[in-house]
């Protein structure tokens, strides 16, 4: 078993080298997106700072969106990453460099507790590496590459490794890992940990109406579970509760039918960017897929899903008669139940159909309505991970049919083949980009003997130019670039959009066009702005025509100073 283990693992080291030679060779100044990850690397440091210095006084409250408390649970914590990323970034200093060596423990993690997890159930190594290459290849994981939380999946899977491990004997111990790992995962993906949660519970009440001499022993070992993840997770839990009430944070119908996923996205590959799914007969294929906004979901991909029909309906031909059986067990009960609901509840609470809202509701309406915890999901589009699992399993049965037919080599050197063509990205590119410049030294000077609180214009990625991609690049960098000068910032970017913010951006954009001056400092004074700084290729371009004429003005009023081309002071800040 070590020696299959460490061959397997070889192979898996080798095809994430090549997936990510970009990265590799650039480690120190690369990453692999410049609209996301530029936030996730400003949220760890923010973490890696409070624990580096054991400074856990008002741990919640970040530098943006001063002076707004708690601002950290607008989205995951990221507080499991940034222990990871702790004592790289203590030795390099290099945020981006340590991030990246994060992310490929992630990804050795991911493969570590996949493999342990299949290999559990099906008692094989070999069928344990195809579930783990699968599992971390998978659509699924492909479609939120850019988002590092959704990624992030090791806990998930050692939490439920544990729970397999404790129903051969009920171990208090193994229960208590998998509430350990079960809350590492809230912390670091509280996505993933509703899927984990919903998945655990399933387990359990499939084990309560089916082995009625253990219902007393599964009720104990369900509560032993999620008593550890409360014990472990209730400060947390409690805080973002707080927060929620005190922002007034719900996510809309008309938000969770954007984030959903269409009908149609499980017949398009459009996000597997394979050979074999960038070739030409692949793209004019997709090429009909008009949902290419909002929340995805995507075929399995033609080995995976021709391995779950091999597995699920056992095909007999009796009498020149074919003859379809399904049978099902305890444990594909589980797996079917997650290949279901995970397809259901992607769709969201309304039905849409390759770019089109149907207006039907789904049973997914039906759940918010009973449990609007569940709102929580603000993109149901990511149910479809569930879905993968539950798909994969009867994949990976498949395999284990095919083994009673096949040679074992030829079979493990067939599937390695197609999986290389079918399902391993072969166009992966990264970059660097610029974001510490003049404008931020000169921020760090003001700021080291005095933290002042600075407004970056355009105030959100939603009203830049050209478009909100681009929007997003900027306001992403703009957090990045506050890690070095350490100043507060007004705005920032987060999965919560603060409403407040949208009226300040409205005003600032009418006094700039109306050559308004007063009005213009009005809006700063309000939102306690010290120093304000033009981004002027962000700006809109009605924005920016107006720009010179009033910056010309803005330069004469006494009380403002300007600092260069794109910043003012109030003098009150300037150092005496």
């Amino acid at each position: 078993m070590k020696k299959s283990f460490l061959i397997y693992f070889l192979i898996y080291l080798t095809i994430i080298t090549f997936v990510f030679r970009s990265l590799l060779f650039n480690l120190s100044t690369n990453l692999l997106d410049w609209r996301d990850y530029p936030t996730i690397n400003w949220m760890i440091f923010h973490n890696v700072s409070k624990i580096s210095t054991l400074n856990f006084n008002n741990y919640f409250d970040t530098n943006a969106f001063y002076p707004n408390k708690n601002t950290l649970l607008f989205a995951d914590s990221f507080i499991p990453q940034a222990l990871l990323e702790l004592p790289f970034y203590l030795v390099t200093k290099n945020l981006i460099l340590s991030f990246n060596i994060t992310f490929f423990i992630v990804l050795i993690l991911n493969y570590l507790s996949t493999y342990l997890f299949w290999r559990k159930l099906f008692k094989n190594s070999f069928i344990a590496f195809f579930g783990s290459l699968f599992t971390i290849f998978s659509p699924a994981q492909m479609l939120e590459f850019s988002h590092f939380q959704m990624i992030f999946i090791w806990p998930f899977f050692f939490s439920l490794f544990f729970i397999l491990k404790s129903q051969e004997n009920h171990s208090i111990r193994n229960l208590t890992l998998a509430g350990i790992f079960l809350a590492i995962q809230f912390l670091g993906s509280v996505y993933l940990s509703f899927y984990l949660i919903f998945t655990i519970a399933l387990l359990y009440f499939i084990e309560f109406i089916t082995s009625k001499n253990y219902r007393f022993q599964n009720l104990r070992n369900i509560g032993i579970v999620f008593l550890v993840f409360i014990i472990l997770n209730g400060y947390f839990i409690k805080n973002y509760v707080d927060t929620k009430k005190a922002y007034n944070i719900h996510h809309s119908l008309s938000e969770n039918v954007t984030y959903s996923a269409h009908l149609t996205d499980y017949i398009f590959t459009s996000r597997i960017d394979s050979i074999i799914h960038t070739s030409e007969i692949a793209n004019k294929w997709n090429s009909f897929n008009k949902n290419v906004s909002g929340g995805q979901s995507s075929f399995p991909g033609l080995l995976i899903f021709l391995l779950f029909l091999y597995s699920f309906f056992d095909i007999k031909k009796v009498q020149n008669k074919l003859i379809f059986r399904f049978d099902i067990n305890k444990e594909q009960l589980l797996f079917t139940s997650l290949l279901f609901f995970g397809f259901l509840f992607s769709l969201g609470p309304r039905l849409n159909f390759n770019g089109v809202y149907a207006y039907i509701p789904t049973p997914y309406d039906l759940l918010l309505r009973i449990i609007p915890l569940v709102q929580e999901i603000r993109a149901p589009s990511r149910w479809y991970f569930i879905f993968t699992i539950g798909i994969i399993y009867f994949a990976l049965l498949g395999i284990k049919k095919l083994q009673a037919k096949i040679d074992s080599r030829l079979l493990f050197i067939a599937l390695l083949v197609i999986f290389f063509l079918e399902y391993v990205p072969v166009g992966i590119t990264t970059h660097s980009e610029t974001y510490i410049n003049n404008h931020y030294i000169t921020l760090k000077d003001l700021c080291s003997s005095k933290k002042l609180a600075v407004l970056e214009i355009p105030v959100t990625h939603l009203n830049a130019y050209p478009d909100i991609v681009s929007g997003l690049n900027y306001i992403s960098k703009v957090q990045l670039a506050s890690t070095y000068h350490q100043c507060y910032l007004i705005n920032g970017y987060s999965s919560y959009d603060m409403p407040h913010l949208y009226t300040l951006s409205y005003n600032l954009y009418t006094a700039i066009i109306d050559n308004n001056v007063e009005m213009f400092i009005d809006a700063l004074t309000n939102s306690k702005t010290d120093v304000v700084k033009f981004n002027e290729d962000q700006l809109p371009r009605e924005v920016y025509a107006q720009l010179p004429s009033f910056i010309e003005k803005l330069s004469t009023k006494s009380g403002i100073k300007r600092l260069d081309n794109e910043m003012f002071i109030f003098e009150s800040n300037l150092k005496k």
